[in-house]
């Protein structure tokens, strides 16, 4: 059962620390979810190309849908892109608050989020996975709209 401040309620120290640290791990689980939900999408369209290049559609049909599908997947990434800086910010935030507490009895707990560089590393695949992917996705888009005659040879 979960303990219910009021005014005249001060929590613990410890228990300032336990809604931090679930604050930063609901976080985490909402860029996991948005991180997997994009790479599964993502994968759909990749093999969703590969399915469309291999049909009996016509040579037009064929790029004008590489073309539709690729802007897709850049949009899908601008979009995930954004919403995984959101929960940068909710987390830069969370971080600032755990700083601001109180110094004497936060050197009796680790930091519920990582320190330095481990937090900006273990941030990378979220920043840099939609950003490749995007990159991809516009490669394909300039290749098919340069050389449409690509997709013949396949």
């Amino acid at each position: 059962m979960e303990k219910q401040f009021n005014d005249n309620t001060t929590p613990s120290f410890k228990e300032m620390y336990d809604a931090l640290a679930h604050q930063i791990e609901r976080e985490d689980d909402l860029v996991n979810n948005r991180v997997n939900w994009f790479l599964v999408s993502q994968g759909f369209l990749f093999a969703t190309v590969g399915v469309i290049l291999d049909s009996e559609l016509t040579f037009d049909t064929k790029v004008l849908s590489v073309k539709a599908i690729a802007v897709l997947g850049a949009l899908m990434g601008v979009i995930i892109s954004l919403g995984l800086r959101g929960a940068d910010i909710a987390l830069k935030g969370l971080r600032k608050r755990w700083a601001h507490m109180d110094k004497f009895y936060s050197r009796y707990f680790p930091p519920p989020c990582g320190q330095g560089w481990a937090c900006h590393l273990g941030g990378l695949p979220r920043k840099l996975i939609p950003f490749l992917l995007i990159v991809a996705w516009v490669i394909v888009f300039l290749y098919v709209l340069i050389n449409p005659a690509c997709l013949k040879t396949i």
